[in-house]
């Protein structure tokens, strides 16, 4: 499909006309195959096709508690995940924060995160003592690391939507990531004043933006109880089933 795209875009609209509906987990995502299906005449596929996030659980909601200043980081960190997790320049960035930001502290949570120490030693060994590596953790004891986190941080080359990020936007995280196409799911967490993108994806530019999602903390321009509110609307499973039923519920009166 990398050598012939177009032909790979024609062979998935064909299947995917005989659907009733067509869901995609990001706005940007809903956006991009729409236009595809219009260029490639499959009008019925894009006017079908609709933003269905995947569900997160209502344990992943916002307590109250006071946040510290911790940034949290939670994926897979085996090394078959490397190229796409990207943990060479979460680390230099994260490094690059916590010199500018002595008050703040990193919490890194996921399977086989105890591969990170040996580049931490290599990165920013003098910073190894604000460094926290945590194994997988059950929902609720991940939940707890959320709620008392203020920024959630990825550095990823591409993802579809990120269900950490989710998880931490229910529980009252801002978040800050690379960009790009392949990152479009943050671009839409990072709306309602709840994060940011870096403008590059390097150390420098992403330091600078994790500098300036701290800033927007101390100045009072992060609310969790309203990050929380506004993306468990959207998250929580009870929200999506209603979406979804409410999308069938038209397509059953539009059918003939």
């Amino acid at each position: 499909k990398a050598i012939i795209p177009q032909l790979f875009d024609k062979k998935r609209l064909e299947h995917l006309s005989h659907a009733d509906l067509v869901t995609m987990v990001t706005p940007q995502g809903t956006q991009i195959l729409k236009s595809i299906a219009r260029r490639f005449g499959h009008s019925r596929v894009a006017e079908r096709t609709h933003y269905l996030p995947h569900p997160q659980l209502p344990l992943f909601t916002y307590d109250g508690r006071e946040k510290e200043n911790i940034v949290v980081s939670v994926g897979r960190w085996s090394k078959d995940a490397w190229f796409q997790k990207n943990p060479k320049l979460l680390l230099q960035s994260l490094a690059g924060f916590m010199e500018v930001r002595t008050d703040y502290r990193s919490v890194i949570v996921g399977s086989s995160v105890e591969l990170l120490q040996p580049l931490i030693e290599e990165l920013c060994g003098h910073l190894r003592n604000r460094f926290e590596l945590i194994p997988f953790l059950s929902p609720e004891e991940l939940r707890d690391v959320y709620l008392k986190s203020k920024i959630g941080f990825w550095t990823s080359r591409h993802e579809g939507q990120q269900g950490t990020g989710s998880q931490a936007l229910c529980c009252g995280c801002s978040t800050v990531s690379t960009n790009g196409v392949s990152m479009n799911c943050f671009a839409h967490y990072a709306d309602r004043s709840s994060g940011r993108q870096a403008i590059q994806n390097d150390s420098s530019f992403l330091t600078d933006a994790l500098v300036m999602e701290a800033h927007a903390w101390d100045a009072g321009h992060r609310d969790p109880h309203e990050i929380s509110r506004n993306w468990t609307a959207e998250f929580h499973h009870v929200n999506v089933a209603r979406r979804l039923l409410k999308l069938a519920s038209a397509d059953r009166s539009r059918t003939p």
